[in-house]
């Protein structure tokens, strides 16, 4: 090691240093994954996406951002219509430039919306589709006519309501649009044309002055054997209410 007089080297370590510090932000390589080395600007935001926030950006073509988390409002070539206004939380990820996904969330309904491209595949859709939510409203085990359920949440923040029936033979999943009087059929499987078919129907009413609140006003069935109609004993159990939107 070639030893530096002390004057003289102190004289060259402070011109190093102020090199060094008036380089600004090109004194350090940026890391990569072979080396270590600072972050550059872009590399922080997606470090930031990475562990939950999003970068800002409005007005902006969807299909033209790269991948990542946005949010932001205004968006071009998203969701259509009255659907797109508003603040949006916007996911993309890519394998290449013709395989991505492409999430829309509107943050005032909760609403997401999705487009997936896959090469030059004509079997998917061009645009973004809707994904459906549902939200369990209630649980249990009812049959009596005239109970009403206390709901988790107001039916009026759904568009439909499904209802999940238990009948004599089995269970039936059944999605009605929303409204203040809503009437929901099943009937059990013909197995046998010796023993007919049953039919089920029950009415529910929303409480006027609370959304919360439904009331199944009326559970009754029908058996039809041959041609003759007769009322059943046996009636419909309701097991869960559920919200989609």
């Amino acid at each position: 090691m070639k030893l530096l007089k002390l004057p003289w080297a102190s004289s060259r370590i402070a011109l190093m240093m102020a090199a060094h510090i008036g380089s600004g932000d090109d004194a350090h390589l940026p890391a990569d994954n072979q080396h270590a080395g600072f972050l550059t600007p872009q590399q922080w935001l997606k470090f930031r996406s990475g562990i939950g926030y999003r970068e800002r950006t409005w007005e902006t073509d969807i299909l033209k951002l790269k991948p990542g988390r946005y949010w932001g409002n205004g968006f071009v070539n998203g969701v259509p219509g009255d659907d797109n206004k508003g603040l949006a939380y916007i996911d993309i990820d890519k394998i290449d430039d013709t395989h991505s996904i492409y999430k829309q969330t509107m943050s005032y309904n909760g609403k997401t919306y999705v487009k997936i491209t896959h090469g030059k595949n004509d079997d998917l859709p061009n645009g973004f589709g809707e994904e459906q939510k549902a939200y369990t409203l209630w649980e249990g085990g009812v049959s009596k006519a005239g109970v009403t359920f206390q709901l988790s949440d107001s039916i009026n923040k759904f568009e439909q309501l499904e209802f999940t029936l238990r009948t004599t033979a089995k269970v039936d999943v059944i999605t009605v649009k929303r409204r203040d009087n809503m009437v929901v059929n099943a009937r059990d499987d013909l197995w046998d044309s010796s023993i007919g078919v049953s039919f089920y129907e029950c009415l529910f009413d929303v409480v006027s002055d609370n959304s919360t609140r439904i009331t199944l006003s009326k559970n009754i069935s029908y058996a039809l054997s041959g041609d003759k109609l007769a009322e059943n004993t046996d009636v419909a159990e309701l097991w869960k209410i559920r919200g989609i939107s």
